[in-house]
């Protein structure tokens, strides 16, 4: 569920598109199909160039400020 839900706000925000599972993947132990009910999500999203470029541009914590983004 929490999968789907950071997905769909991703795409709605990043691609303007209403999907709960294109553009991302799990990895990590979710992705092998190891993970238990405690594992946190690891999840690798796919961002259009003009969205990776802007957060690249950040001097310092561009990956915090993608995530304020998305939350």
């Amino acid at each position: 569920m929490r999968y789907r839900r950071i997905t769909k706000a991703v795409n709605r925000r990043f691609w303007n598109y209403e999907s709960d599972t294109a553009h991302s993947l799990y990895v990590v132990s979710y992705g092998r199909g190891t993970a238990i009910n405690t594992s946190d999500i690891d999840i690798l999203m796919l961002l259009p160039n003009t969205a990776k470029r802007r957060f690249d541009a950040y001097a310092q914590n561009g990956q915090s400020a993608l995530l304020q983004v998305v939350g």
